[in-house]
């Protein structure tokens, strides 16, 4: 007749099964506190980073500021407003202040629209006489007094993030004041916790996005869309000359990524059956947001 095991023995088992459950689970607390931690951490940084983004935001307004605010240059629209010709000095006031602001590092152009949207002073030659009353960003200057743009120059074939603002008299619109930024003046991986990030295995993509979902990776100038592009969004990009569709490649296949984001500072979304973090934060009332997009395993 054989042995049974002894209640001593079963009571060992059923003791060593209950330590490595209660193990488990420890580890399992623990490794879940340390992620929330990890992501706390790493939103304390991205709140640092579009704070940063939003002081450049402010230099911007202030240099606007210096061409919609000078006299000679709101006295010499007004001439063009009422079919008047300016005069040979006031021309060379208005293209002296935009050559002397074009002289700041990644400021790629300064210029002045009409109010038709014709360029009538620049600090680049080639911009002077043409109509750029087709883009976005003019018509948008126009019905809301600002707007952000990107997109690749239609006479430079520069890409670049495009500030316009409003200039009016009495309430009268005489034309738009324009600053083209190289996409580098907005560098964004400024910080060790960044670099770390991004060294390792391309983990990191930090740019900016449009209300559209336009992705711009600040420091490559690489253009992305964050999720699949609708038809009429492509019909959009094509008119208004925005970028080459055939090098847009979506980042998320999932309908309605952006959307989602757009709502979060925070979310989790997969693609090819991996997690990413994505980390979100609107630019004042730019229409532009400042988007991080992490693998789940780096954090």
């Amino acid at each position: 007749m054989k042995n049974r095991p002894s209640i001593v023995v079963y009571g060992a088992i059923a003791t060593v099964t209950v330590l490595i459950i209660a193990v488990s689970v420890l580890l399992f607390v623990f490794q879940k506190e340390r992620k929330a931690n990890e992501i706390q951490m790493y939103q304390q940084f991205f709140e640092l980073e579009s704070r940063k983004l939003l002081s450049q935001f402010d230099e911007i307004d202030s240099l606007h500021h210096l061409i919609i605010g000078d006299p000679t240059i709101v006295n010499t629209l007004y001439r063009y407003r009422e079919n008047q010709s300016p005069t040979a000095v006031a021309k060379l006031i208005s293209n002296k202040i935009l050559n002397n602001i074009s002289k700041i590092q990644h400021i790629s152009a300064a210029y002045i629209l009409t109010a038709k949207g014709v360029c009538v002073f620049s600090s680049r030659n080639d911009f002077i006489g043409k109509d750029y009353g087709f883009r976005p960003y003019f018509s948008e200057a126009v019905r809301s007094g600002s707007s952000v743009y990107m997109a690749k120059g239609v006479t430079s074939q520069n890409l670049g993030i495009y500030f316009a603002r409003l200039i009016q008299l009495d309430h009268k619109i005489l034309g738009v004041a324009v600053l083209k930024f190289e996409p580098k003046f907005f560098h964004l991986a400024s910080s060790s916790f960044l670099t770390a990030a991004s060294s390792e295995n391309s983990s990191l993509q930090a740019g900016l996005v449009t209300e559209q979902g336009i992705f711009l990776e600040t420091d490559t100038g690489i253009v992305h869309s964050f999720e699949p592009l609708s038809t009429d969004q492509k019909k959009t990009i094509t008119q208004s000359k925005q970028f080459q569709l055939s090098s847009m490649n979506p980042l998320f296949d999932q309908e309605n990524s952006w959307l989602i984001v757009k709502k979060e500072i925070f979310t989790a979304l997969f693609k090819n059956g991996e997690k990413y973090y994505v980390f979100s934060r609107p630019l004042k009332d730019t229409g532009i947001y400042l988007v991080h997009i992490l693998k789940s395993k780096w954090l």
